[in-house]
């Protein structure tokens, strides 16, 4: 959702032949209607770079200090320069992918000055989701939102906006100005209004009531620092 907002607010997030669909996942064609928005350059980059640590998007490796800037890395360094070398003409162009945060500091050394946008959901609504398209159990998808979070963490710039899914449906415009306010950018309040018309209830599909009880001390803490981060007003005012 928040990635197809910004593409309707002049993003380029892909051309409509570099984007996954859900064909390519076995996924029903109606399992996103307003479309994954993911470049599968990106995708595909990022899970070469996870195997080569030896881990994947459900299994997250162990990340040294240092990791991204090892000979082991080489090619996919050089891939990741050549991706972003070809997207200059492209400007104000961005990219989604989960697995991006799991290699946060191999883009950041890529692109120092990137800017990121971080989603932030409720665990047991993340995890009843995965659990549903029967990729693994509640208990092990919670374990690994906490795995997730503790990789990117702290890794992200100082300026990365945290959006809480729940404001984001409740007000998007307000969230949508705390990114174009990020990314320096002037929009005009039709391109505004363009993206925010983007929530729909209807895809809000997993809903969970927040139960601290319910999740392993890591998580729970984990997901309230950045709540904290994405609702406190000394966070909000991004310069």
């Amino acid at each position: 959702m928040v990635a197809g907002m910004l593409r309707d607010l002049g993003v380029d997030m892909g051309r409509p032949d570099e984007m996954i669909t859900a064909e390519m996942f076995d996924l029903p064609v109606d399992d996103q209607p307003g479309g994954y928005h993911e470049n599968v350059r990106f995708l595909r980059l990022d899970k070469a770079i996870l195997a080569r640590l030896g881990g994947d998007h459900y299994w997250v490796p162990d990340l040294p200090t240092g990791w991204a800037a090892t000979t082991a890395l080489v090619e996919e360094r050089r891939l990741a320069a050549e991706l972003v070398a070809g997207l200059a003409d492209r400007a104000p162009w961005g990219f989604k992918d989960p697995r991006a945060m799991l290699v946060l500091e191999l883009w950041l050394d890529i692109i120092p000055r990137l800017r990121v946008v971080l989603c932030l959901r409720n665990p047991l609504e993340v995890a009843q989701s995965i659990a549903t398209r029967g990729r693994t159990e509640v208990d092990d998808a919670l374990q690994w939102w906490g795995r997730c979070y503790n990789a990117c963490v702290p890794r992200l710039p100082r300026d990365a906006v945290v959006v809480a899914h729940e404001r984001v449906l409740d007000d998007p415009r307000r969230e949508l100005q705390r990114i174009v306010a990020m990314l320096g950018q002037d929009v005009d309040s039709r391109r505004l209004d363009t993206a925010a018309s983007r929530v729909d209830e209807r895809l809000h599909r997993q809903r969970v009531p927040y139960d601290p009880s319910r999740l392993p001390a890591g998580v729970r803490d984990a997901y309230e620092r950045l709540h904290e981060r994405a609702t406190s007003p000394s966070f909000l005012d991004v310069g």
